[in-house]
């Protein structure tokens, strides 16, 4: 068993004026950072960022939320990531933090080296022009989804449209900042898996497709990052599997701007935690 500390400052979307909450894709990224440490077929000598059209990457399985880990606005919290070596090439990562006395897995996931290359696959959704859906609902973000039926805030905001949108599929826009600042200025700014904030879009992007209810994840079955993106757009093109009571799970890929695969997510869980009121805004 191999322990890593880290120290966290709230640099998540603001839940109330006192707390942030960890965000998943800023869990990925950590644990991948970790990965990097462990797996000899990750190593690079320099900027350990997956190189745009990269054939092999990381993949994620078994993923899951257990727990949220809630960041004081006033001071920074310690986690730590303890991993296990499982099968060859493969090892287990749970995070834990201060505020459970790291005696409580948060989040837990099998992270391997994809050794396979981009697949000769179909987008979820039926081929369509991804700037020109099949319905183009004339949706405003900034005006009709943030503030209202999503609370993500400053560099978080980042659905720029859809083209596509019903209660099952979508296919949203979204933009990509690299120059985003997550980590103290003092500290290297490069993320492995690329721009946080549009990783968290492409997952709230789904909170469209159920406008009666809040969704937050709960886990993944498997994700394979291929390549990160470096332009400043991707789309998201989903489709839901199923939908359970309160439950709902989702298989979407990630495209840049000329459709090229950059991720397969495969079994987005995610769970209602608020009915909205029919007749709120």
């Amino acid at each position: 068993m191999i322990y890593f500390s880290f120290c966290l400052l709230p640099v998540a979307f603001c839940l109330s004026s006192i707390s942030s909450l960890y965000s998943t894709d800023l869990v990925l990224e950590a644990i991948a950072q970790v990965a990097t440490a462990l797996l000899p077929t990750l190593a690079r000598k320099e900027d350990q960022t997956l190189n745009k059209g990269e054939t092999r990457g990381l993949t994620f399985e078994s993923v899951k939320f257990n727990r949220p880990i809630v960041v004081s606005a006033d001071e920074p919290l310690k986690i730590q990531i303890a991993t296990l070596i499982t099968d060859f090439g493969k090892f287990k990562a749970v995070i834990r933090c201060a505020n459970t006395g790291f005696s409580i897995d948060h989040f837990e996931a099998i992270i391997s080296h994809s050794s396979v290359g981009v697949p000769d696959c179909r987008p979820f959704i039926p081929p369509v022009p991804l700037k020109e859906g099949k319905n183009n609902p004339q949706i405003n973000p900034d005006t009709e989804l943030y503030g209202h039926l999503l609370f993500h805030k400053a560099k978080f905001q980042r659905i720029k449209g859809y083209s596509h949108l019903t209660a099952t599929e979508c296919i949203a826009e979204i933009n990509i900042e690299q120059k985003t600042a997550w980590f103290s200025r003092y500290l290297p700014q490069s993320l492995i898996l690329g721009d946080a904030g549009a990783r968290d879009a492409v997952i709230h992007a789904l909170q469209a497709c159920v406008p009666h209810a809040t969704i937050l994840p709960t886990g993944i079955e498997r994700l394979t990052v291929y390549s990160v993106n470096l332009s400043e757009n991707q789309f998201v093109s989903a489709k839901e599997r199923l939908h359970q009571g309160d439950t709902f799970i989702y298989d979407f890929e990630v495209l840049d701007d000329d459709g090229n695969l950059l991720e397969v997510w495969q079994g987005l869980e995610l769970k209602v935690i608020k009915h909205r009121n029919p007749q709120d805004p």
